[in-house]
């Protein structure tokens, strides 16, 4: 899953649903989901969408094309990946409480319960802590898109 910030000028006067630009949106791309809708002036709008798709140029002409015909101009969007410590997480969890229960216990069945309750735990924390990292910037140009890399920012 990532998460695509569109930042987005209106260059005539849309005619949009109730839901505004936000709205208009996911009814051009229904599996897109809006996390945050922001409008700092009359002209300008930054959206924020959560989208699955196979690659990144894929989803960023999807978004442009539709915010085309709704009256705006894309200024940029920038792309941001979920990363997330599930694995690391959950084998850390079983590990540990397994191994705790083991040295008071020495008992197999509640060494192994121990390690998966460990292992659910580390993996419900590891998905409690997944963040977003910018991977990419695409900023239009006359030629297409110019991407530029981003370095890792932690929110």
């Amino acid at each position: 899953m990532s998460i695509y910030r569109v930042h987005v000028r209106r260059h005539s006067y849309p005619r949009l649903e109730d839901g505004g630009i936000a709205g208009s949106i996911n009814w051009l791309i229904p599996d897109a989901s809006i996390t945050t809708s922001e409008r700092p002036d009359s002209l300008r709008e930054h959206l924020s969408l959560q989208l699955r798709r196979d690659n990144h140029l894929q989803a960023v002409n999807e978004i442009s094309e539709a915010v085309q015909r709704l009256g705006y101009t894309v200024l940029e969007i920038e792309v941001s990946e979920l990363v997330s410590q599930e694995a690391g997480a959950l084998i850390i969890g079983a590990a540990t409480l397994g191994g705790a229960a083991h040295s008071k216990v020495r008992s197999a069945w509640l060494t192994t319960f121990a390690a998966v309750v460990g292992g659910c735990l580390g993996s419900w924390a590891a998905t409690q802590m997944a963040r977003h990292k910018v991977v990419y910037r695409f900023s239009p140009s006359p030629t297409g898109w110019t991407l530029a890399p981003v370095e890792a920012a932690q929110p």
